[in-house]
């Protein structure tokens, strides 16, 4: 696990000069993006795509995880019964609602 946007950046072998140009701002503004402790969903969202990655919300439970997709208005939670159906399997007790 990797502690911080700027982690993951240099994980990745990319520079703050070069996320800038991917993501069309400017190196200060990656820089204090970097620095700051509560981000929107949103701006990690551009910062990862940004990367070349994709953001991917899991709520974890006691008895269960969820993957939560944001970026869509529609939500249609995945049932146990359709990891035979071709569709990726999800680990036991994981459910994802996109």
């Amino acid at each position: 696990m990797l502690e911080g946007l700027h982690r993951l950046r240099e994980a990745r072998g990319v520079s703050q000069e070069e996320l800038a140009r991917a993501w069309d701002t400017s190196q200060p503004n990656v820089s204090k993006i970097e620095r700051q402790q509560d981000l929107h969903y949103s701006t990690i969202k551009r910062y990862v795509e940004s990367l070349g990655g994709e953001v991917r919300l899991l709520a974890v439970f006691p008895d269960e995880e969820v993957e939560v997709r944001l970026d869509r208005a529609e939500v249609a939670p995945r049932s146990r019964a359709q990891a035979g159906t071709g569709t990726p399997r999800q680990p036991e007790n994981r459910v994802t609602v996109e």
